[in-house]
């Protein structure tokens, strides 16, 4: 595989062109250059991005990078001649599809609720009338009740009681079903 880290230009300009290149823990590709900022490659995906002063979303002061490393963060850092060091934090992605139901059918993964109901804990209610609950970062989601009603709103009350408002079926509080119609 080649690709170009260097614009040609830069070859006239000095003869002592100054690159680092690393691999990171998640398998990125990271060239830096003297005067030609940086360059990514995902060798998942094989995808090649540059990173300079001018791009879309600059994420360096300056294009005559000096050194980078990776810390035990995955984080890379980045150091550039007259800016100082600039710490670019690694996402993996920038989203996760989380299928929901294992079954994977289309109600079983169709969310018609996702509320937080406290700083730790997530409900999740899907098309079939099942009420899930998960960790604050979608991680970790296990069926919250065996009960199946369409829920489709949910809330802690200032004693803590959760209450759980359904399609047509009425209200839960605590555990405690009353039949009441619709409750947004």
């Amino acid at each position: 595989l080649r690709f170009n880290v260097v614009e040609p230009h830069m070859f006239q300009l000095t003869k002592n062109l100054k690159c680092h290149v690393i691999t990171d823990r998640n398998g990125l590709v990271w060239v830096s250059t003297n005067g030609g900022g940086l360059t990514v490659y995902d060798r998942n995906t094989h995808i090649v991005r540059h990173i300079n002063r001018s791009s879309q979303q600059p994420n360096i002061g300056s294009d005559f990078l000096v050194d980078m490393m990776e810390d035990r963060d995955g984080n890379i850092w980045v150091t550039a001649e007259n800016y100082g060091v600039t710490c670019l934090k690694v996402r993996k992605r920038n989203y996760d599809v989380i299928n929901i139901n294992s079954n994977n059918t289309e109600k079983g993964n169709w969310v018609r609720m996702l509320r937080r109901i406290d700083d730790r804990r997530i409900l999740i209610a899907d098309m079939e009338g099942r009420l899930k609950i998960s960790d604050d970062e979608l991680q970790t989601i296990r069926p919250y009740s065996n009960e199946q009603r369409n829920y489709i709103a949910a809330c802690l009350d200032s004693q803590g009681r959760l209450w759980l408002g359904s399609r047509g079926d009425g209200v839960t509080i605590d555990g405690q079903h009353y039949d009441s119609g619709r409750i947004d």
